[in-house]
């Protein structure tokens, strides 16, 4: 992220009279930001699990990938994506989620996935706010968390429903574009930390790969170029260390390429060139024109109910000004050029990163299929964290342009004018910084309120989590321990799915083995038509969740559609 260094990070001298730097916050100060970024994650996290949460729908698929990784049939790929080479199934790039959530999974089948996530989640944004604190300190900190509230704030479902891999890669981003900045002014140990959340971001969702890799291979040449300016040692530690986290993070869904034909990196490639219309340029600079205006868009939250206000917003995410897109990937060029002939690291770091960042973003939201186009119901969320950073910079360029003629007015006074005219700048600038933390925390704790209760803590609401409990113990009461079939004896709806996936995940961790016909095959795993099958009975609402075994038959069943 960036930081506007509003205060004078060393000491003036005039004439013969040395002017002492301003008085900087504390030092420790920057652990309460981590804290308090950081508590809206685990506020929600520990009302979840107070309230029984389980791993329904995506998250169950989710935790059982998670569960399978000590086994034998350890994924090497990511989660499955809404796209299809004909009839081959295509996975997002990586399984470094499913990664991190194994021990939490094994530890606790029914809620590792959630208090996992969290603690991860905890990680990236500490991580985050300590590498902007390395580049920028007090202000680089504040920025970095403020930009992570101002997620949580106007994305509640974010903090209440961490499992999901878009969210989870959402909040790596902004560990991503930290720590690539931290590297960008110089400080090249930062990179393997920048290449591991990369490499999250852009395997938990394949859509918030270009501007996470853009950002992360941008940042050492950069850090290159400003460390030989100042005649400091490169040395080539950091790139042997990331070298070495780039192997871990990627050898899995190497060796998948590698071993099956085609391999999934192929099948994405001929997924994203295959005919058919896609969102197009235009569209995709509209939506950073919509993200970097002086208003963002994504101020404003998505709907939580109806169809026809989710299409609304979907369409409205792409009505933005392109010009003022286009104008500020020039400004941003123009700035990253000036500081760094200026000598204005920092700055010239948060340029250049922004730039690529956005590039990114627009190259990413062009090449998404038009038939993927409601997607964009969750996907836009990746124009918070890259639109904060232009609308930052943007606003950090405009200060550097002002900031002289501030100092010659300044300078012009009595020096005890000065110095008091510089304390009441300092302090009015901590002042502003604590307000903006302060007041975010709250806003996002609130978000998150407004959730609970609804169906957004877990893809069908809490009802569902009831009821997938009491359908795995009628489960458990009648179905053998060979593979059988799970069936739904009503129509299949978002509430009922949400459902069976759930009962079919805990299932498994306590050694059954359930199968299915159907959509939810992929995942679970393809029954036999000769199969037992146990049918299970899931209202339209509520938890009375019945079970029962039918005698297999040869003919084909509709399984979960």
């Amino acid at each position: 992220m960036t930081a506007i260094p509003l205060l004078p990070q060393v000491e003036k001298t005039t004439g013969a009279e040395t002017e002492p730097a301003p008085r900087r916050p504390p030092d420790a100060l920057h652990l309460l930001l981590d804290v308090v970024a950081a508590l809206p994650l685990v506020i929600f996290g520990i009302a979840d699990m107070a309230r029984g949460w389980r791993p329904l729908f995506d998250n169950a698929a989710i935790a059982l990938r998670s569960y399978q990784v000590f086994s034998r049939h350890s994924p090497l790929v990511g989660h499955q994506v809404d796209l299809h080479l004909t009839s081959q199934p295509v996975y997002s790039l990586g399984p470094l989620e499913n990664w991190l959530l194994a021990v939490p999974v094994h530890l606790d089948p029914k809620q590792g996935a959630l208090w996992g996530a969290v603690i991860f989640a905890v990680i990236g944004v500490t991580l985050a706010i300590e590498a902007a604190w390395s580049a920028a300190r007090w202000w680089g900190a504040v920025i970095v968390a403020t930009s992570v509230l101002v997620l949580f704030s106007v994305r509640g479902d974010v903090i209440v429903d961490l499992v999901w891999n878009p969210w989870f890669g959402v909040i790596w981003l902004y560990t991503t574009m930290a720590s690539s900045w931290a590297v960008a002014t110089g400080r090249l140990r930062w990179w393997p930390v920048a290449l591991v959340s990369a490499s999250i971001v852009a395997q938990c969702h394949e859509v918030f790969a270009p501007p996470a890799i853009a950002v992360c291979l941008t940042a050492p040449v950069l850090g290159v170029i400003v460390r030989r300016s100042r005649g400091e040692r490169v040395g080539l530690g950091w790139l042997g260390a990331g070298a070495a986290a780039g192997v871990v993070s990627w050898i899995a869904p190497l060796v998948q390429q590698l071993t099956h034909h085609p391999g999934n990196f192929t099948v994405l490639w001929r997924v994203a060139h295959q005919r058919g219309a896609k969102i197009g340029v235009t569209q995709a600079l509209g939506a950073l024109g919509g993200a970097s205006r002086l208003v963002p868009k994504w101020l404003h939250a998505p709907p939580l109910h109806g169809a026809f206000a989710s299409v609304v917003y979907v369409a409205n995410t792409f009505v933005g000004a392109q010009w003022w897109a286009v104008t500020t990937l020039v400004l941003l060029a123009v700035i990253t050029v000036c500081a760094l002939v200026t000598r204005r690291h920092l700055l010239a770091g948060s340029a250049a990163l922004s730039l690529v960042a956005a590039l990114g973003t627009v190259g990413a939201i062009a090449s998404v299929p038009s038939a993927q186009v409601l997607t964009f119901g969750y996907v836009d969320v990746m124009l918070i964290p890259v639109g904060t950073a232009v609308w930052l910079t943007l606003a950090w360029a405009l200060v550097e342009v002002v900031r002289p003629v501030l100092q010659r007015a300044l300078s012009q006074g009595l020096p005890s004018v000065r110095k008091r005219a510089q304390a009441v700048a300092d302090h009015l600038a901590m002042l502003a910084g604590v307000t903006m933390v302060t007041v975010l925390f709250g806003w996002s704790i609130s978000s998150g309120l407004t959730l609970v209760g609804t169906n957004a803590p877990t893809i069908g609401g809490w009802a569902a989590v009831r009821a997938t409990d009491i359908g795995v113990s009628a489960v458990a009461r009648v179905a053998p321990r060979t593979p059988f079939r799970l069936e739904l004896a009503e129509p299949s709806n978002n509430y009922r799915f949400a459902v069976v996936t759930g009962m079919a995940y805990l299932l498994k961790t306590e050694g059954f083995q359930p199968l299915f016909i159907g959509l939810a095959a992929t995942t679970f795993g393809q029954g036999r038509p000769n199969m037992p099958v146990v049918v299970v009975h899931v209202p339209a609402t509520g938890d009375r969740v019945s079970a029962s075994v039918r005698p297999s038959r040869r003919s084909g069943s509709p399984g979960v559609h």
